[in-house]
């Protein structure tokens, strides 16, 4: 005699167990779209299942009392690597499309210009409040540590060079074991290398990445090393 009970039971066990091998085979990715620097959401996140191959919009617009408002592609966070191609393949786990707002203010060269930073952590996807991504500034008396902005306004110098700092925020050498890359907003490419160059006068923005875990610690500062180089 047919046990239905069991016959049942049985059933729903193995398309249980079909369903947990169809969701491990393609694994579900995130994928979601937010405003640089505050992580505002811009569109609905998207969660699918593996691979999800998509094309960011170089434009998403959005509205406000005073009309419409722009904002331009920066970068993904795939996986807590940084891609500035629009193009993305993800095979599993999560990406983020930064976006930036358009427009601003400008500056008179050698009047109140500046250099703009922030601190962007790969690892947990958004920037670090109150963080500076500068170690150090080639033309002394522009920075004072720790601000996230260098003033342009000298004629010691022609060009001004913002180098990256430790990724420990403790007091070592200039470490480049935790820094990406620099990003400038309005660039189609990361700067490579920890330091980046803006004429004296001039005005600029710059991401500046980061992705090295807590637990790295790199050596400590000599006493006999420079001290513009130590942060």
């Amino acid at each position: 005699m047919l046990n239905l009970n069991r016959s049942c039971t049985t059933f729903f066990a193995s398309l249980f167990a079909l369903t947990v091998t169809a969701v491990a085979a393609g694994a579900a990715t995130s994928v979601s779209y937010q405003q640089f620097p505050s992580g505002r959401p811009l569109l609905p996140k998207d969660v699918s299942g593996s691979p999800f191959k998509t094309v960011a919009k170089e434009y998403l617009y959005g509205t406000s009392p005073s009309g419409t408002i722009t904002y331009k592609f920066l970068f993904w966070n795939k996986n807590s690597n940084l891609q500035t191609a629009r193009k993305l393949d993800l095979h599993k786990g999560d990406a983020t499309a930064w976006y930036v707002e358009e427009g601003g203010g400008s500056c008179t060269p050698m009047v109140n210009c500046s250099v703009g930073t922030w601190e962007f952590s790969l690892k947990v996807n958004h920037v670090v409040a109150g963080a500076t991504p500068i170690g150090s500034v080639s033309v002394p008396g522009l920075w004072t540590p720790p601000s996230t902005s260098v003033s342009t306004t000298t004629t010691a110098a022609k060009t001004i060079a913002i180098s990256a700092r430790s990724a420990t925020h403790t007091g070592h050498f200039i470490d480049p074991s935790g820094f990406v890359d620099w990003l400038m907003l309005g660039a189609k490419a990361p700067t490579p290398g920890i330091s980046f160059s803006v004429p004296a006068g001039g005005s600029a923005e710059a991401i500046g990445f980061y992705t090295t875990p807590a637990s790295a610690s790199p050596p400590p500062c000599p006493p006999s090393h420079p001290p513009h180089t130590c942060v």
